[in-house]
């Protein structure tokens, strides 16, 4: 009766063992992937920080020595999203106006009621607000 107690208890042990093991194995470990986060989250999360970090000197709980240290480091990067923020507002309008420009040259007509430009294809003059005639490719 001994020994089959022993015997059950090693079996037991061992499975404890394997099962406490497992988390530490090589390849059992999942990969995190990184989060790309929102520039503007991380913009308002910059300064707010920043806003943090110059409560916690005031009321002291950040020391004079690391405080421009700190406050150096966040504002860098809250500049660095600033200049993306706006590097890519600027991006953004350089392909509207180029986009606007082919756009301009290949589909401007004039309204016969008011002579201001429109866009072919469309139905009224967005100046004086008459009807455009519609021409099609057999009349062209």
């Amino acid at each position: 009766m001994e020994l089959g107690a022993i015997l059950i208890g090693l079996v037991i042990l061992i499975l404890s063992l394997l099962f406490l093991m497992a988390p530490f194995k090589p390849g059992q470990r999942k990969k995190v992937k990184p989060t790309v986060a929102n520039p503007a989250a991380e913009r308002a999360a910059a300064l707010a920080a920043l806003r943090d970090l110059d409560f916690d000197f005031k009321i002291g709980k950040v020391s004079e020595e690391d405080y421009p240290t700190l406050r150096a480091g966040l504002l860098a990067e809250a500049a660095r999203y600033i200049q993306q923020e706006e590097a890519n507002e600027a991006d953004i309008e350089a392909r509207i106006q180029a986009r606007k420009r082919t756009q301009g040259k290949s589909s401007t007509a004039y309204c016969p009621h008011c002579g201001k430009p429109v866009i072919v294809g469309d139905l009224f003059c967005t100046s004086c607000g008459s009807r455009l005639e519609v021409r099609t490719a057999e009349a062209g």
